[in-house]
């Protein structure tokens, strides 16, 4: 099964289907040059003794009458060869070696090892093959080897940093507790997680391979008389490149070509080891216009009291639609949405993941992925149109899901709070310092002073998401976009958060929150949307919708929090019990 999937992710590949045929094509020369071009890449004519390109010989004949395109055609299999067996020494050695380096435990060690290899790579590995080759005396055998040699060190730096990483997961961990032998884990759990990168390594290398052992016949130190290769056939030819040119461009040409189409294949080969390419459903093909609010989901609306219109709106949103293109025609991820935001309001976006819910948070700040094509009849912040404007600079603050990374850790504090300002406030660092620190006391964060002077590493995960809840509030953004904003904290955290985020309400900021749990929405959030399969199924109060849905979607939303009831039959499924 997965060899028939991966067969069908490789032929997807345009690229990759080329590059097989090249290969093919190369391969046949190899094959078939030999049997049915020998005799005219040997015959001996001294009547037609370096002539040029004619009818009889298109790329001439060299010094001895002979045809220089039968004798490229034919040399084809020893260039190809030699190639290949050196690229299988490289590899072996260079595997081995990578994967023992990587497998010692000792640091001291592993650090030596390490060393020594960054010693070998220093060398440029023709430098290194000229000097085995010396050694191992001229032939074409001796330079397969020597360029093998020389390469593997490549291999093994490859291997090793791979195979270092690896090692560190949770998964190679649990193997080496359950007793498995160290080769166990190297072949088993360490290898097969790097192979798609060998793959490339490999393919690569033949290319490398090729070009090296060519140079090593060009130099003498590769294939002797009466064998001959692309390499000594680039130098019979320079003897005589300005009389007869056309004798140097058939094996130039195919050395570049081989190992063009070598390299493109092994990139091919790696892309379709992608379990992501292996899906056998194709994404369903939508259309944001014609779909509308008629999809298969029906749409279940709450009743809502009607709005003021002297209400000011922080956010409208009208038919927002974001399409990707895949090779299977345009995926819709988020279908026709349409909501608003006023001021002093929290809604709730709640769906499951793959609903859309935060690519539609990501769209309206602006920060959707750059394949993703966004529309919408009508985006608004604060009255003003965005669906022209690249950036929402100044109009709307994002907090993400992982405080330990959604701050730069090699800026401090201060830095990150206050470049914002100087950019788009145009304060001096002075005053952009002091609005920061303001803003770092508005979230209520402990000793304001020095957290500013410190970096992100500096600070708990709580810590972090008031941090980057302040950087909005020091550009007075009127709207906050939560995604996920209580997710990777714990459940005391989680509260302050959810604390803060209702003092932001108080203060007249319209916020945003994308979520999958319902407690958290239920906590904190005036209204909800419900998203699934990129469209809103359900809307409205959050008591109503809570206590009465109306789509089935939603009641299994509910059904997912942990029902638990006190004495009074009072819900505690939400935060309210630790807020």
């Amino acid at each position: 099964m997965l060899s028939s999937l991966y067969v069908r992710a490789f032929f997807k590949d345009r690229a990759g289907v080329l590059a097989l045929l090249g290969v093919l094509v190369v391969v046949l020369l190899a094959i078939l040059g030999p049997i049915f071009a020998q005799d005219a890449a040997t015959r001996i004519d001294a009547s037609a003794a370096g002539g040029g390109s004619s009818a009889a010989h298109w790329l001439g004949t060299d010094d001895l009458g002979r045809d220089v395109l039968a004798r490229t055609i034919v040399a084809t299999r020893l260039s190809l060869l030699l190639a290949i067996s050196a690229t299988l020494i490289a590899g072996v050695v260079g595997v081995a070696w990578g994967l023992t380096l990587a497998s010692v435990q000792h640091p001291r060690m592993r650090a030596v090892g390490s060393n020594i290899l960054n010693v070998v790579l220093a060398f440029p590995p023709i430098i290194v093959a000229i000097f085995i080759a010396v050694i191992l005396g001229v032939g074409g055998r001796s330079a397969a080897i020597a360029v093998g040699v020389a390469v593997a060190p490549r291999f093994a730096r490859v291997v090793y940093t791979l195979a270092s990483s690896v090692s560190a997961r949770e998964y190679v961990h649990a193997a080496r507790v359950l007793g498995l032998s160290r080769r166990r884990v190297l072949l088993r759990h360490i290898l097969p997680n790097v192979a798609d990168t060998l793959w490339i390594a490999t393919f690569l290398e033949i290319s490398g391979a090729l070009l090296f052992i060519s140079a090593l016949s060009f130099l003498g130190l590769g294939v002797q008389p009466l064998a001959f290769d692309w390499g000594s056939l680039l130098t019979s030819g320079l003897d005589n490149m300005y009389t007869t040119p056309a004798a140097v461009l058939g094996p130039a040409v195919m050395i570049v070509v081989t190992g063009l189409v070598f390299g493109f294949l092994g990139e091919a080969v790696a892309r379709a080891g992608n379990p992501q390419r292996w899906a056998v459903t194709r994404p369903k093909r939508l259309s944001p216009r014609s779909a509308g609010g008629a999809g298969s989901e029906v749409l279940h609306e709450h009743r809502l009291a009607e709005t003021s219109a002297n209400e000011e709106m922080v956010l409208r949103v009208e038919n927002l639609s974001v399409t990707i293109p895949t090779e299977d025609g345009e995926f819709c991820p988020v279908n026709q949405v349409s909501f608003e935001v006023r001021k002093g309001e929290v809604l709730g976006i709640v769906g499951e993941s793959g609903s859309g819910k935060s690519l539609t948070a990501m769209s309206i700040a602006g920060i959707a992925p750059a394949q993703a094509q966004v529309v919408a009849d009508r985006l608004e912040i604060a009255g003003e149109d965005q669906l022209d404007k690249p950036r929402r600079a100044g109009q709307v603050a994002m907090v993400f899901q992982d405080p330990m990374n959604s701050l730069n850790p090699a800026l401090r504090i201060t830095t990150q709070m206050t470049e914002s300002l100087r950019a788009h406030r145009g304060l001096t660092a002075a005053a952009a310092s002091l609005k920061a620190l303001n803003a770092l006391r508005d979230v209520h964060l402990t000793n304001p002073e020095t957290r500013m002077r410190q970096y992100p590493h500096e600070l708990s995960g709580g810590m972090r998401q008031r941090v980057s809840v302040a950087m909005g509030l020091v550009m007075s953004t009127p709207l906050l976009l939560a995604d996920e904003p209580t997710t990777a904290l714990d459940v005391t955290t989680q509260a302050q958060v959810i604390s803060l985020l209702r003092d932001l309400r108080a203060e007249g900021m319209g916020i945003v929150i994308v979520s999958h749990d319902m407690g958290v929405i239920g906590e904190i959030c005036d209204r909800v949307l419900v998203m699934y399969g990129g469209r809103i199924v359900e809307r409205g109060l959050v008591e109503k919708v809570l206590t009465s849905p109306q789509h089935p979607y939603t009641q299994t939303l509910i059904d997912a929090v942990p029902d638990i009831d006190d004495d009074s039959g009072r819900w505690l499924g939400k935060t309210e019990a630790t807020s």
